[in-house]
């Protein structure tokens, strides 16, 4: 028998991706092949027929290159704004556990772009047919959505590098799923490194994640990643205190700002408490029910009949916060009578807060939303705010009212301590977002018989201009800049330590502050004028101030600051001026002033 040996090098369709790069690239495999001839009963093959082989086997080798290279992706794209801008001030001290377990959120882009925003243009215009015609869920979802094609794509391309899929989320923006440290290196062709900043320690990606350029139209973010994408609320509380020395009750915020309700000792004939309304909180971590209750009872006038409704999103969680405690205490509080859903997720990371979102915006259960959790736009990113704007679009197309605070670091930035390490002039994301009205604070002063005394802005109100969201066209109006970007906050609200709220938390009375309080407050006043308005969504309400700032109604029904300044003691900040200014917006509510207007003006 004669044996000839051959060896080629051959490509098998392995599919690795070297962490030192951003482009996944094929590993080469050596492979021996063996070409055996014999007698078969007869002899020995003739040299030409042997050349007719070795020909037979390069042609064979050649087509088999082809197949496996056309089997490999042809590109790869960047998801760009994926890496947290906190990391450049962070130290690297490691490489991340390979084995540990993570989970990952990708946000899918939207279907008809422009006609969405074609229609939500419309549904803000009153001079349109299609004036406040809500969608639903589901025309949403049969419009707008990522396709099933496209959820599928991601999930075929996660399951691929062994990652599970956990769930998609309803509107289908959302997939979360599952798999170790080293499955998603792999994946997104990343390093999840352990970083220390100041005292904490944290795993980051090191740079944007990549997809096949297959996925370049489908994907939009990926979070997760990183430990240091987080919410920050904005709200802070000193030690306990005694009641008797709680600056302001909610029954006296709700005299000094006029709102049409029982709790207010100066209220006319005509009264609301929010029956037939439901404000949904948005929040992280959770609160005890005996806490609330005792607030609610403590001050008799509250006398709440509405239903309370834990919504748990990826898990429930038994760590408690403040931030939720005094989010339901004060919505429940000024409309006694409004059910109340509280959304609570498990973590504050910006992925667990995105399921959060798109879970409200499908679930379609409530008229009004308060949230009073943000961070900095430099810090969420702008691929984050592209996916989580998509959850505030649909609401508002769904003709969902959303509070927020517009953060606590005055000019600077969300959260207190500047925005990733830097101490420069930004503002916080959601209150950022177009479909959101943004609350400001204020430091607040009464008479002795709490009516309505006078406002400066609060040194700590988020305000400023967005790095990332176009002006709307309805934000135009006396002492509004020309820019051309989203400016905040729209309105404003008590937030100053030396003008706090009671809050009862842990078996304690606490004086709160910070423009947390914004959010709640101002959606139980809301919750008042939808039931003033037998039931009748208004959607995004910052289009309605606007129109009211620039209207003969204005210093009849709003309170315009102008003294003061968010300086925040970092800096100069904004001054308060005459009409809209970046400290408080167009000011406070003076609320049964106001509803006169709201009902004249749906």
């Amino acid at each position: 028998m004669l044996t000839k040996k051959f060896w080629f090098g051959c490509v098998t369709g392995c599919k690795f991706f070297h962490l030192d790069s951003r482009m996944p690239q094929p590993q080469n495999c050596a492979v021996g092949a063996s070409v055996t001839g014999g007698s078969l009963g007869g002899p020995m093959i003739p040299s030409i027929r042997f050349s007719s082989l070795l020909l037979l086997l390069i042609l064979l080798l050649t087509i088999s290159l082809f197949a496996a290279a056309s089997e490999q992706p042809s590109a790869t794209v960047t998801i760009p704004d994926n890496v947290a801008p906190a990391l450049q001030d962070a130290t690297f001290m490691s490489r991340s556990d390979p084995k540990a377990a993570l989970t990952i959120v990708v946000g899918l882009k939207l279907h008809n772009e422009a006609e969405f925003a074609d229609l939500l243009d419309r549904l803000y215009d009153s001079n349109s047919p299609d004036y406040h015609r809500w969608i639903t869920p589901a025309d949403f979802l049969g419009r707008f959505s990522p396709s099933q094609a496209d959820v599928e794509a991601v999930r075929q391309y996660l399951e691929s590098h062994g990652l599970a899929t956990k769930r998609v989320s309803d509107n289908r923006v959302l997939v979360q799923a599952t798999g170790t440290v080293a499955q998603i290196e792999e994946a997104f062709a990343i390093n999840i490194n352990v970083y220390q900043l100041g005292t904490e320690t944290h795993y980051s990606n090191d740079r944007n994640p990549s997809v096949p350029s297959s996925l370049k139209d489908v994907v939009e973010s990926v979070a997760g990643l990183s430990s240091l994408e987080t919410m920050h609320h904005g709200s802070n509380f000193n030690k306990p205190v005694p009641v008797s020395g709680i600056f302001y009750t909610p029954l006296q915020i709700a005299t000094i700002y006029n709102f049409p309700s029982r709790l207010n000792t100066f209220h006319g004939k005509t009264i609301y408490d929010g029956t037939g309304i439901t404000i949904a909180i948005a929040t992280a971590y959770t609160y005890l029910t005996s806490d609330v209750d005792y607030f609610w009872t403590y001050f008799t006038a509250i006398n709440r009949t509405g239903t309370l409704t834990n919504i748990c999103v990826d898990g429930c969680t038994s760590t408690l916060d403040y931030e939720p405690s005094l989010d339901v205490e004060y919505a429940g509080a000024q409309a006694p009578g409004a059910n109340l859903l509280v959304y609570e997720v498990p973590t504050n990371l910006n992925s667990d807060f995105s399921l959060m979102f798109s879970q409200m915006a499908s679930d379609d259960s409530a008229q009004v939303v308060s949230i009073s959790w943000g961070t900095c736009e430099s810090d969420y990113g702008n691929s984050y705010m592209k996916t989580d704007n998509a959850s505030f679009a649909q609401m508002a197309a769904e003709g969902i009212t959303i509070f927020a605070g517009s953060g606590d670091d005055g000019a600077y930035g969300y959260n207190l301590g500047g925005c990733g390490g830097t101490q420069k002039l930004q503002i916080g994301f959601p209150p950022s977002d177009p479909n959101v009205t943004a609350v400001g604070g204020t430091t607040l002063n009464a008479t002795a018989q709490y009516k309505y005394k006078s406002e400066s802005a609060w040194t700590d109100s988020g305000g400023g201009v967005s790095s990332y969201f176009a002006k709307p066209s309805w934000q135009v109006g006396p002492g509004v800049p020309s820019n051309k970007k989203r400016d905040i906050p729209d309105i404003a609200f008590d937030a100053d330590e030396n003008t706090g709220l009671d809050t009862y938390y842990e078996g304690n009375w606490y004086t709160g502050y910070g423009t947390s309080y914004g959010g709640p407050n101002m959606a139980g006043y809301w919750a008042l004028v939808l039931e003033a308005l037998k039931g009748k969504s208004t959607g995004n309400v910052a289009p309605l101030f606007y129109k009211l700032g620039a209207s003969s109604s204005y210093t009849t029904d709003m309170h315009d600051v102008t003294t003061g300044n968010n300086g925040a003691g970092l800096g100069p900040g904004y001054n308060a001026t005459v009409d809209w200014d970046y400290t408080t917006g167009w000011g406070s509510i003076n609320g049964a002033a106001a509803l006169a207007y709201f009902k004249a003006n749906p």
